[in-house]
């Protein structure tokens, strides 16, 4: 199988984390949600404008600075989200809105031309977005595909759960999954967990993709992990975030050398997205 690449090679992490289904949020003058966990986006169902289920969002294809290359939908084509065959499209992020109180997915495209179209092999994922199968749109990709940019690209569910350590091998904690913004096709933070067992009596920070730098000192792919200039006692020691209730934005903590370096924290108002 072709994998969209073993690891990020740049600054870059993720948040998907079990538990409620609760995060901070920004929102447009209409109110909608512009910041979800990929707890809240991965294996939601795809539905059109028509009411039509399509299929499940699958994954989301991301690149060294925390751009969302595009989305993955599993096309189902018996028009249930348990049907047998289905097909993958690379759709971009913004094109999708949340919709239902976190319930479904909405994509403005109709399921005919879905059924019509070829979709990408599962076992080569491509490098680029195809936005010539949204309503009103040619024949067309966003961007220019490039193979040689394969290696630098990652599917953000294969992120979760990596460590994350200091330059001096210290494990600060692991990945506990992204932030996303839908219509700026980008990660705003990973969450790193920091303690605790299991998840139990974890403290959560929110870090920025620019703190963090993919490292793999062993050349083994089981020791991949993400660098942060950061001290284990600056965790110890100050308080992360309610894991009920995640920021809209990362800690600026981290922004400058670390997480003791930046004085006190941000604070943010926080929003609950609403729960199914």
């Amino acid at each position: 199988m072709d994998r969209i690449a073993m690891f990020v090679l740049g600054a870059f992490a993720a948040l998907t984390l079990a538990g409620p289904t609760l995060a901070q949020e920004t929102r447009t003058d209409t109110g909608r949600a512009e910041v979800y966990k990929t707890a809240d986006l991965l294996g939601k169902t795809v539905k059109n404008r028509e009411g039509t289920t399509l299929g499940t969002l699958d994954d989301l294809v991301v690149d060294p600075h925390g751009k969302v290359v595009y989305a993955a939908l599993n096309f189902k084509e018996g028009g249930t989200v348990t049907a047998n065959t289905s097909k993958m499209f690379a759709l971009p992020l913004k094109s999708f809105r949340m919709a239902d109180g976190l319930k479904n997915l909405v994509l403005d495209v109709e399921k005919g031309q879905l059924d019509k179209g070829q979709g990408f092999d599962s076992n080569h994922w491509p490098t680029m977005a195809d936005t010539g199968l949204l309503r009103g749109a040619g024949a067309s990709r966003t961007g220019t595909a490039d193979d040689s940019k394969r290696d630098e690209l990652r599917r953000i569910s294969s992120l979760n759960g990596m460590a994350i350590r200091n330059d001096r091998g210290e494990e600060l904690g692991t990945v506990a999954g992204f932030a996303v913004s839908m219509p700026e096709e980008k990660v705003i933070y990973a969450a790193l967990a920091h303690g605790g067992v299991a998840g139990v009596g974890s403290k959560y920070f929110a870090v920025p993709v620019s703190a963090l730098k993919c490292a793999n000192p062993t050349l083994r792919t089981q020791d991949a992990c993400f660098i942060l200039n950061a001290n284990k006692a600056d965790f110890d020691n100050q308080a992360g975030f309610d894991r009920n209730a995640w920021p809209i934005k990362a800690d600026d903590r981290f922004m400058k050398g670390g997480a003791g370096a930046a004085g006190t924290k941000t604070s943010t108002t926080t929003t609950e997205i609403r729960k199914e």
